[in-house]
This record gives structure tokens, C-alpha cells and sequence, in this order.
């Protein structure tokens, strides 16, 4: 597994359900706009 997912597991074990949420939006956003055309990766 690379460095930053094994960074991102860690944190994620770290916070509390609602912070999970959170960053499961910012997670998601890139991937919402890729979808509708508005990001080019």
C-alpha cells in the first residue's frame, strides 16, 4: 500500500465517526466532478 493511503487509514482510525464523515465529502468531491465532466484528471 503506498505512503499516503497508509497515512489516510491512520487518521481515519485516529478521529471520531462524525470527522470520518467529513473527510469522506472531500474524499468524494473529486470524483462527483470527474463524473459530470467539470474535472480532468
Amino acid at each position: 500500500m503506498n505512503t499516503a493511503k497508509e497515512r489516510l487509514l491512520k487518521i481515519i482510525d485516529e478521529i471520531s465517526e462524525h470527522e470520518v464523515d467529513i473527510i469522506l465529502d472531500f474524499a468524494e468531491y473529486p470524483k462527483i466532478k470527474r463524473e459530470k465532466g467539470y474535472l480532468r484528471i
